[in-house]
């Protein structure tokens, strides 16, 4: 019932999540360069990593999804906003948007869980580049907890809450835990 479809032209996805295979086909474009307009890695170092886009281009980046690129966020990106160039009958919601990425875990293999200040400085990230593009952007946060009110009055939930305005918005799963 739309009158044209939308497909994620002139915006942004952002993904906070256990990495991603940047090097995947449906995260490129027609002429193979990346779609990606920002990748950010927890778990290079003590303060993490801003990865150029040419790293990405030319695949010299060390980011990795989980074991080697098999891991949820690659999963969870695509969903969003693969562009279904490895297999026409997977395409994500946004094939046409630009993708901007935080690996929000502290151990390279992605096996460890998320800190708080981490994801919301993730989101802070990837709510900056969609800026600098000048774009809007919505954030997919497909990870949760049990604990804390989920009510929204704890430091976490605040933070995100104060990051989030029209052109900024933040969706989260409803049900990891």
């Amino acid at each position: 019932g739309l009158p044209q479809p939308y497909l994620g032209d002139g915006v942004v996805i952002g993904v906070l999540d256990s990495g991603i295979d940047y090097t995947h086909p449906d995260f490129k474009t027609a002429g193979g360069l990346t779609r990606m307009k920002g990748l950010f890695d927890f778990s290079f170092g003590t303060l993490g990593r801003e990865w150029s886009i040419g790293s990405i281009d030319s695949a010299t980046s060390t980011e990795y999804d989980g074991t080697k690129g098999s891991g949820h966020g690659t999963h969870v990106a695509g969903t969003a906003a693969g562009g279904g160039r490895l297999n026409t009958a997977y395409v994500g919601m946004a094939p046409n948007a630009d993708l901007v990425f935080v690996k929000g875990m502290r151990d390279t293999a992605s096996g460890t869980g998320f800190g708080d200040n981490d994801v919301v400085a993730g989101c802070q990230f990837i709510f900056d580049k969609a800026r600098a593009l000048g774009k809007p952007c919505v954030i997919n946060l497909s990870l949760g907890a049990q604990l804390g009110p989920h009510d929204g009055t704890s430091p976490y939930e605040q933070g995100l809450d104060r990051l989030t305005h029209p052109g900024n918005i933040i969706v989260a799963a409803a049900g990891n835990s």
